[in-house]
C-alpha cells in the first residue's frame, strides 16, 4: 500500500477549528443523501480547502481512505475523518493551537458537584463552547467522553453520582447526546428566569417583526461575543460585510438559534435586514448586540 504519511501530517496540521468546520460543510453539500463520498470526491474536497503538494496524488488519498474505513466500505463519511483526527489528537496530546489559550488549571479539590460545575462553565461559557466544538467535531458526545473532556480541559473531577447528575441535566438522560444539545442546556441554565425580551423562541408566539428582532438580539448578546463575530464573518465567504437571508439563518443555527418559518418571515421585515436588498449588515448587527444592556435583565 502506498505510504500516506505526508497526507496524514498535512490533514492533522491543516484541518482544525474553522477550517475543519468549512470542510465539514462542503462535505455535507457533496453528500446530500448521506451515503458517503467517493475517494475521488474526498481528494477534490481536500484540494479545495488546502494546498496539496504535487507529491500527494490519487494513490496516497486512496490509501488514506482505506485506513479511514478499515477497507470495509467504498464510501467515506465525515465522521470517519473526524474520528481519525480526534484519535490522533489524543495520541499526540492537546494540539498547540489549543494549549496556550484554552487550557485551564483551576482546582486541587477532590470532586465537583453538578451545581458547582454548571456555575463555573456558565462563567466560562464562550471557551467551553469553542473547546466542545473543537473536541467533538462530529457533534456526537458519549457520557464517558464528556467526563474525560471536563477533566482534561478544565480540571473538573467528578464522583460517579455527581457526574450522573450533570450528564442527566445536559443530555436529558440519554446515553449519547450532541454538542448543540449540551451547550443549549447550559445556555438555558445561565438565564433560566430572565425577564429580558427573549429566551425561548420556539414556544412563545411573536406579534411583530421588531419583537422577533429584539429576541434575536438578546439571544446573541447572551452568547460569547467573539464566537458570534467569528461565526457571522465566517459565513461571509465573499468578505462583503453582509449576509443574505439564507446565510444569516445558517449562522443563527450555528449559534443554536433556530426560527420557525413564521418567525423568519417576521424577522425579514424588521430593521435587522436592509430593506433595499434583504441582507444583514454584520457590523451594524453586532453594534446593536453590543449596545444591549444585559445588566438590566432581571434573573
Amino acid at each position: 500500500m502506498t505510504d500516506f504519511s505526508e497526507l496524514t501530517e498535512l490533514i492533522l496540521r491543516e484541518f482544525h477549528g474553522q477550517k475543519l468546520e468549512d470542510l465539514k460543510n462542503s462535505w455535507k453539500a457533496a453528500d446530500k443523501d448521506n451515503k458517503g463520498i467517493s475517494c475521488r470526491t474526498f481528494h477534490k474536497l481536500l484540494a479545495s480547502h488546502a494546498t496539496l503538494p504535487p507529491t500527494i496524488g490519487d494513490q496516497q488519498v486512496k490509501s488514506f481512505s482505506y485506513l479511514l474505513t478499515n477497507g470495509v466500505r467504498q464510501f467515506l463519511h465525515f465522521s470517519d475523518l473526524a474520528g481519525f483526527i480526534k484519535s490522533r489528537t489524543v495520541e499526540l496530546g492537546m494540539p498547540r493551537w489549543l494549549k496556550r489559550d484554552h487550557t485551564f488549571i483551576i482546582s486541587d479539590e477532590d470532586s465537583w458537584t453538578k451545581d458547582r460545575a454548571l456555575s463555573f462553565l456558565s462563567r466560562n461559557w464562550g471557551k467551553f463552547r469553542e473547546l466542545l466544538e473543537n473536541e467533538f467535531v462530529d457533534e456526537v458526545i458519549e457520557k464517558s467522553s464528556l467526563r474525560k473532556f471536563l477533566l482534561e480541559k478544565f480540571g473538573i473531577y467528578f464522583g460517579d453520582k455527581d457526574f450522573d447528575e450533570l450528564w442527566d441535566f445536559l443530555s436529558d438522560g440519554q446515553r449519547i447526546s450532541r454538542t448543540n444539545i449540551v451547550w443549549k442546556k447550559l445556555s438555558n441554565h445561565i438565564n433560566p428566569g430572565s425577564t429580558c425580551t427573549s429566551i425561548d423562541l420556539e414556544t412563545r408566539g411573536q406579534s411583530s417583526p421588531e419583537e422577533v428582532a429584539s429576541k434575536i438580539i438578546t439571544e446573541l448578546a447572551l452568547a460569547d461575543q467573539m464566537l458570534v463575530r467569528r461565526i457571522f464573518h465566517g459565513f461571509d465567504k465573499l468578505k462583503r460585510g453582509k449576509l443574505d437571508s439564507r446565510r444569516f439563518h445558517l449562522a443563527l443555527q450555528k449559534l443554536g438559534i433556530k426560527l420557525k418559518m413564521k418567525e423568519q418571515r417576521l424577522l425579514s421585515q424588521s430593521e435587522v435586514f436592509e430593506k433595499d436588498e434583504k441582507t444583514v449588515l454584520i457590523e451594524k448587527l453586532l453594534a446593536r448586540v453590543s449596545a444591549l444592556n444585559l445588566i438590566s435583565c432581571k434573573r
